[in-house]
């Protein structure tokens, strides 16, 4: 199964200290088959650090996700 993927984010917070910057905020990669029939999306916390080179452009350095928990199914709450 061949598969296309679309990332896109909202940036929350960023900073800027000389050659390096940072970005914090929350990315969405979805992977859809490419026949249409199955479709995955995930949504995390993104942190990723950018170096500038010595020709002024910025590339990413470092970066991390995590995954937002599940909410808790109903199953798994206890009554007070």
């Amino acid at each position: 199964m061949e598969w296309t993927l679309a990332e896109w984010g909202e940036a929350v917070r960023g900073g800027l200290e000389g050659d390096l910057a940072f970005v914090r905020g929350v990315e969405t990669n979805r992977l859809r088959a490419r026949d249409g029939d199955a479709s995955i999306e995930r949504t995390q916390r993104a942190f990723s650090v950018l170096r500038r080179g010595a020709d002024g452009r910025w590339r990413f350095a470092r970066g991390m996700t995590r995954f937002r928990p599940a909410p808790p199914s109903s199953s798994r709450l206890k009554p007070a």
